[in-house]
């Protein structure tokens, strides 16, 4: 829903199969706050019923992108299918 806000995060495949949180500095950024934006610790507001891409870049340059989109009556949905992944055991 419009002015509903959310956590996001980053986390490390590691290669003994783990997942981990990312503990590395993030940069957020949306490609239009009027529609999604979001912070510097990944906390983000739901501005518009619309649809925006928000990326997450860590130290090295590697990104990360979700598409987030608002309804009026079903809330936040987050499509992961954009999402660029990490191959097992590489280090961030």
């Amino acid at each position: 829903m419009v002015n509903s806000t959310g956590q996001l995060s980053v986390v490390e495949n590691m290669s003994d199969g783990t997942v981990r949180p990312y503990e590395g500095t993030i940069i957020w950024s949306s490609s239009d706050d009027s529609i999604v934006s979001v912070d510097k610790n990944g906390r983000l507001t739901l501005n518009s019923k619309e649809t925006s891409t928000v990326t997450a870049t860590v130290e090295n340059g590697k990104t990360a992108q979700c598409a987030v989109t608002a309804f009026d009556l079903y809330g936040l949905e987050i499509d992961p299918s954009p999402v660029s992944s990490l191959p097992v055991g590489t280090t961030v």
